[in-house]
């Protein structure tokens, strides 16, 4: 049999092996048209180009050893191993995404025998990948974000708060609705949260505000909002649309408030957070927030403010 048909029927053995194992599940997964492009590329590689793939695929599982045996999927050797898994998909994948690389690495926890073929390397490479790439995802997705800073020296103020204006009511509805109800809802972004009164705040109440914009579509998707006080800094807002929650957003906005703190020569930032908003509190925790008291503030027509204040030191 002549060499070339001889590599031929191997790849098209390879192709019927991956459908026999795994189709159903990528199937279900991705969708036929992704499983069969993939094979598409498969039966269009050249000998030497499967033997570059070959070389990638020993090369993460290499890397994979050593990154997993230090301990830290965020560390720069494990982030590489993400890079380098990222270029052996796109040798399968006609079109990459942040979403599908995560997809991919959680399906290699969630079955056996994915976890099994990592797990070989060294037992636990399956979770280390998962978890490294959801870094490397992450990270990707904050470089893709533009912190901004408002206060009452800045120009086209106006239109500014408007779009923050818009972004409090998606999100406030979304989030605290189930918290508060809706009638508190709508008093409290009437009262706090309209254009009107975050240009207010600007201009005349000492807050600073940083907005996180995709840098692509220039589309705001986050806010935050802090005031100076006497001998701390009050992290007043902090709210992020709920498809970049978890993203690192958060990290970033406490990163230039936390800078800011420093320039005020405060040693701490503070926070409120409603009692029942467990979700958020954990997040604050996760940051180095610690509870240090409980407060109820009557905010008018009726409606009180349950909270929790939270600090976190700042060196």
């Amino acid at each position: 049999m002549p060499k070339h048909t001889r590599f031929e029927n191997f790849k098209q053995n390879l192709i019927n092996d991956n459908e026999k194992r795994y189709g159903d599940e990528i199937r279900d997964k991705y969708g036929n048209d992704v499983f069969e492009s993939s094979n598409a590329k498969i039966k269009g590689m050249s000998k030497d180009q499967y033997a570059e793939v070959e070389k990638l695929s020993q090369e993460v599982n290499g890397t994979l050893k050593a990154a997993f045996e230090r301990g830290d999927p965020s560390s720069e050797l494990a982030q590489k191993v993400c890079e380098l898994h990222k270029r052996w998909l796109c040798c399968f994948w006609n079109n990459y995404s942040k979403e599908a690389h995560i997809g991919v690495t959680e399906m290699y926890v969630d079955d056996l025998r994915f976890t099994e073929y990592y797990d070989k390397i060294v037992p636990g490479c399956a979770v280390f990948l998962r978890d490294a790439v959801k870094i490397f995802c992450r990270r990707q997705e904050k470089d893709e974000i533009h912190i901004q800073k408002f206060t009452k020296y800045s120009v086209n103020l106006e239109s500014k708060t408007t779009a923050i204006a818009i972004l409090a009511d998606e999100i406030w509805r979304e989030h605290y609705t189930p918290i508060i109800g809706e009638a508190q809802v709508d008093y409290m972004l009437k009262r706090f949260q309209s254009a009107e009164q975050i240009c207010e705040d600007i201009k005349s109440n000492d807050y600073i505000y940083f907005t996180a914009e995709h840098i692509k579509s220039g589309e705001m998707i986050g806010y935050c909002a802090c005031q100076p006080k006497k001998d701390y800094l009050l992290l007043s807002k902090i709210y992020i649309r709920k498809d970049y929650r978890g993203k690192g957003i958060a990290h970033s906005f406490l990163d230039e408030v936390s800078t800011l703190c420093r320039e005020y020569g405060f040693d701490k930032i503070r926070l409120t957070v409603n009692k029942h908003n467990a979700n958020s509190i954990a997040a604050y925790h996760k940051m180095g927030f610690e509870t240090i008291d409980s407060i109820e503030t009557d905010i008018g027509n009726g409606f009180i403010m349950d909270d929790f204040v939270m600090e976190l030191a700042i060196k």
